[in-house]
């Protein structure tokens, strides 16, 4: 039985659309494709373009866990998520593309071996879960201190200088300083 000669595929992510490169063995470009969705119909779509065989490439965001997560499970095909700050060849371009960007992945991950590319880990659901809890933490823990400087800062402007930050952390102190 023949094997089937690898490609290599670049996908240049946006909110709503990719970028999609296909690159045979000889670097030739096998197949571009500009607007395909990031919608459960563009996936399909990208994945019924997959092959078994090839090799895919995409720089690291929220939504590549996802689509890397989907072509591993739809087609089995091997999934590269690279490290963009590590990329380059991409930044350091002054031809910048979405087009040009999809080619360059596909042209990388073809020219260096697994070892050398600079993958980020694809965490695993669980993960994913917990890295959203941690950071809506972060978020939540800022945007409660953001409230308290404001909360501090209409005491000062009514002139009621006592009153100090520590006062307005928890319910029992601002209803301490409410009553004094």
């Amino acid at each position: 039985m023949k094997e089937e000669a690898k490609r290599y595929v670049g996908l240049d992510l946006a909110k709503r659309t990719m970028e999609v490169c296909i690159l045979n063995d000889c670097g030739k470009t096998e197949l571009s494709k500009s607007g395909v969705k990031t919608d459960e119909t563009g996936r399909s779509q990208l994945a019924n373009i997959l092959k078994q065989t090839d090799i895919v490439g995409m720089e690291a965001c929220a939504y590549a866990f996802v689509l890397g997560r989907y072509i591993e499970q739809a087609v089995g095909c091997t999934v590269y998520i690279l490290n963009p700050g590590k990329l380059q060849m991409i930044w350091r371009s002054t031809r910048k593309t979405d087009k040009e960007d999809a080619r360059k992945i596909a042209s990388f991950i073809q020219r260096y071996p697994k070892e050398e590319l600079p993958i980020v880990v694809m965490p695993s659901e669980e993960e994913e879960m917990l890295r959203k809890y941690v950071s809506m933490k972060s978020y939540l823990t800022k945007l409660r201190t953001s409230v308290l400087n404001r909360l501090h800062v209409v005491y000062v402007q009514a002139g009621i200088t006592t009153i100090k930050k520590s006062h307005l952390h928890t319910p029992e102190g601002r209803m301490k300083q409410k009553e004094g």
